[in-house]
C-alpha cells in the first residue's frame, strides 16, 4: 500500500522549526512514523484508502438493498442471483423496476445496492466488485502529515517554534475530525442486507 504522505512533505511542513541536526529524525524514521499513523487512520476509519477487489455473499429474503462490507464502490464486476440448481446467474444493472433480476448502485460512497425485485423465492446473491480509492482523499493525506509532524515535533519539543506549531497542528487535527463527523450518513438499516461470512 502506498503511504498517505511522504517524509519530504513532513519536513517541508516543519521547515519553520529551528532544531539541532542531530535531533532531527532520518527519512526512514519519518517513514516509520508515517506507516504507524496511516495504520491508525485505517483502523479508526474501518477501511483503507487504497483499492481492493473481492467477492461477498448475501442471504436477503425480502430485503430491497444490499450494503457492501467495503466502501466506496468503484465498480461492480457482477451481481449474481443463486438459482435452484446451485449456480449463479448474472443480474442486469438498470434503474428500470420492470426488469426482473436487476439492480442499481444507489450510493457508491456508502456501498448501497438497490434490488429492483427483492420479493422473490430466491434471495441469495454473490457480489464481485472493486472498492476503495484510486487517489488518496486530500483530508487523509493531510491528517497523515499532521499526525506525523506532531510526532516529529514531540521529539523536537525543546524550541518555542515547535510548541506554537504543535498547537496549530492539534487545532487542524480537531477541525478534520469535526469534518469527518459531519460526513456521517444516516441510513435506514431496516432495509439493508449485509454480507454473510463464509
Amino acid at each position: 500500500m502506498m503511504a498517505y504522505t511522504t517524509a519530504s512533505g513532513v519536513k517541508l511542513y516543519l521547515n519553520s522549526v529551528s532544531y539541532s541536526t542531530e535531533d532531527w529524525p532520518s527519512d526512514s524514521e519519518i517513514e516509520f512514523l508515517i506507516d504507524l499513523n496511516d495504520s491508525i487512520i485505517d483502523r479508526m476509519a474501518g477501511k483503507t484508502y487504497a483499492t481492493a477487489s473481492g467477492v461477498e455473499y448475501y442471504d436477503c429474503n425480502g430485503y430491497e438493498k444490499l450494503i457492501t462490507d467495503h466502501a466506496p464502490i468503484i465498480t461492480i464486476t457482477e451481481l449474481a442471483e443463486l438459482q435452484d440448481d446451485g449456480t449463479y446467474t448474472a443480474m442486469t444493472e438498470t434503474r428500470d423496476d420492470d426488469v426482473s433480476s436487476s439492480y442499481y448502485v444507489e450510493n457508491y460512497d456508502a456501498g448501497i445496492i438497490h434490488l429492483n425485485d427483492p420479493i422473490s423465492d430466491n434471495n441469495a446473491y454473490r457480489l464481485t466488485y472493486t472498492w476503495g480509492y484510486n487517489t488518496t482523499p486530500a483530508w487523509v493525506s493531510k491528517l497523515s502529515l499532521l499526525l506525523t509532524a506532531r510526532d516529529v515535533l514531540q521529539r523536537l519539543a525543546s524550541s518555542n517554534d515547535s510548541q506554537e506549531l504543535m498547537r496549530e497542528i492539534e487545532n487542524q487535527i480537531k477541525m478534520i475530525n469535526i469534518e469527518i463527523d459531519k460526513l456521517g450518513q444516516l441510513i435506514d438499516m431496516e432495509f439493508l442486507c449485509h454480507a454473510r461470512g463464509l
